[in-house]
């Protein structure tokens, strides 16, 4: 049963920042900037959350960049920020589902290994920097380069703006799908406490890269991926695509071909190439697979079937693996972004229920060790339409306020008979404003019903 001292926690994000670290200490993790003798672990049960942990530093510099661009008079993309956090909330919420399996995948496979690494020493620990880093570049390449895994991927490359909320947008089988890859460290010897631990710093590396705000670093760029080589692998533009796939080094994209500098004369334009009209966190997460699907279908050969699966996103029948870029539709510098604007309310609004899931979903991860399945899928479930019509919002789909009064209503009550955390004081705050919610969208659409019947008959 959630207590008190949880829901106070749940609503304090600085209860994330772990006791055992200083803020220096969460600040230099930002960087790899770990002392290894107290960065390894006997058990992978026993490795902080370093991405949770470091989560109010992370807000902290989300809103200073936000600040600091609004100061130097640069437009922010509100919308891009709310499906950046959509997404995010969705990913936290169903990321724990099989990432369990996969870490006991590995543990099985290290029974297989090849040779016995010490897990204490500083140099299993140096070792396991690189390969693991070795293995997100390959990792990372092949979600670009396998159609199947840009699937899961694209997601994180949907943002047409370019701040420290794209590392919001993770696919929500972001863990799945790299550590899998993950998988041959096992036979090397290499315990799954090391490859986690490393696998948490490598992704936490990546945070600080996504920015406009920091130039060219000079000779560190020769070992070091930093943002201005970030920003290229997230460009749209013909030059950009297919580049600087590293997380911590940029030897490996050098070693192999695949590195580009950050060029002066052309203006990086975000997001996907054929990108999506569309702010639904939900749709984000999903909206490819019926892309796959429709070019699969679209195929005439089962060879070219399966290559629209194994080959590149812009591989086409006669094409390359990776698809010609003459036949791609050229993406028009400067691309004018997709950032509908909702009333200032309205905004707030989603805000609120943005806040209410990243709940939901800490709650629902909490929940898995102690309640049913049963009792997490609901969690999820409330988590997901949540995410999917808030954000819709902006897409002014005709259905959300109608959509938005039935989720209001059904979770009002759902949770007269199943409280949410037992402590009443919680419990009828959240039934009273997710009925005064439910009121709300109803009278919205009734007013929005009007207006379509005297368009109508006008």
């Amino acid at each position: 049963m959630t207590t008190m001292v949880d829901v106070i926690h749940l609503l304090n994000p600085y209860h994330y920042l772990n006791p055992n670290y200083t803020v220096l200490q969460h600040l230099g993790a930002f960087l790899y900037i770990v002392n290894p003798r107290v960065s390894v672990f006997n058990k992978a049960s026993d490795v902080p959350d370093y991405v949770i942990d470091a989560m109010p530093i992370f807000l902290t510099f989300l809103f200073m960049e936000m600040a600091i661009l609004h100061l130097k008079g640069h437009r922010l993309l509100m919308a891009d920020y709310v499906c950046s956090s959509g997404i995010g909330v969705i990913h936290l919420a169903t990321n724990f589902f099989l990432y369990g399996a996969i870490l006991r995948f590995y543990d099985w496979l290290y029974q297989f290994r090849f040779t016995e690494l010490p897990g204490d020493s500083v140099y299993t620990w140096i070792a396991s920097l690189l390969l693991v880093d070795f293995a997100f570049y390959w990792t990372h390449r092949a979600h670009h380069e396998l159609n199947v895994l840009w699937m899961f991927h694209q997601v994180h490359h949907s943002a047409e703006d370019y701040n420290f909320a794209v590392p919001l947008r993770l696919p929500f089988m972001l863990k799945v799908t790299y550590f899998f890859l993950y998988l041959p460290l096992a036979f090397l010897g290499f315990p799954l406490s090391s490859t986690v631990v490393h696998s948490s710093l490598n992704l936490l590396f990546d945070f600080w890269l996504h920015t406009k705000l920091i130039p060219h670093l000079g000779p560190i760029e020769w070992i070091f991926m930093t943002p201005s080589s970030h920003r290229v692998h997230h460009g749209a533009n013909e030059w950009c695509l297919d580049k600087n796939y590293g997380s911590v080094f940029i030897i490996w994209d050098r070693m192999f071909g695949t590195y580009e500098p950050e060029r002066s004369d052309e203006e990086i334009v975000y997001g996907l190439t054929t990108q999506t009209r569309s702010q639904n966190a939900l749709w984000h997460q999903f909206y490819y697979f019926g892309e796959l699907f429709k070019k699969v279908w679209a195929m005439n050969t089962w060879g070219d079937r399966l290559k629209a699966v194994f080959y590149g996103p812009g591989w086409t029948p006669g094409s390359p693996r990776l698809g010609d870029p003459a036949n791609m539709t050229p993406v028009p510098v400067p691309r004018e972004p997709y950032n509908p604007i909702l009333p200032r309310w309205q905004m707030y609004y989603i805000l609120a229920h943005l806040f209410i899931g990243m709940i939901a979903s800490q709650m629902s991860d909490k929940e898995v060790a102690v309640e049913s399945w049963w009792s997490v899928a609901r969690f999820l479930f409330f988590i997901l339409t949540s995410m999917g019509i808030v954000t819709s919002m902006y897409d002014s789909w005709r259905w959300a306020p109608i959509a938005e009064a039935l989720r209001c209503a059904l979770f009002t009550i759902y949770a007269q008979y199943w409280p949410i955390t037992g402590i009443m004081i919680f419990d009828s705050s959240i039934v009273v404003f997710h009925t005064a919610c439910s009121l709300l969208w109803i009278f919205q659409s009734a007013s929005a019903l009007r207006d379509y019947k005297k368009t109508k008959s006008s």
